[in-house]
């Protein structure tokens, strides 16, 4: 059964604006181009016949990570997989809820927790930050 195409989002924090990072946002561009069907009721995701894809899209995702081997992946798994990224990369807990549109930062310590290695790129980022005060406040000091 194919979903509605508008719907109310579960809260208010279901509506929001996420950025993307510049490779996706180029692929989604080129995307958009070549497929989406443009104006105020256009589809990012359209069948040839101008309908929403959406159970096609899932079918197609699917195959394609069966195809790659990943054969417990499931097509929701991805958006895991971004929260995760963006948790490694210093997200913090109240970026990881508004970017999953989540009412509560509940849902975003699952993701805070699974990147405790995140600790090594956290230090490595304050190092560098300090060496750069530390730049200044050598030059600062030499005059």
């Amino acid at each position: 059964m194919q979903p509605p195409l508008e719907t109310a989002p579960k809260s208010n924090a279901g509506i929001r604006t996420i950025v993307l990072p510049a490779f996706v946002t180029e692929a989604l561009l080129e995307h958009v181009r070549d497929y989406a069907l443009i104006g105020p009721d256009g589809l990012v995701f359209p069948t040839r016949a101008g309908k929403c894809a959406y159970n096609g899209i899932q079918i197609a995702v699917t195959r394609t990570l069966r195809s790659l081997g990943y054969e417990q992946v499931r097509v929701h798994d991805l958006r895991h997989s971004g929260q995760l990224l963006a948790a490694t990369n210093g997200a913090t807990l109240t970026d990881l809820q508004r970017r999953m549109g989540h009412s509560t930062v509940n849902a975003a310590m699952a993701y805070a927790h699974a990147s405790r290695d995140n600790g090594r790129s956290i230090a490595e980022r304050m190092n560098a930050q300090r060496a750069t005060v530390v730049s200044l406040d050598v030059r600062r000091r030499a005059k």
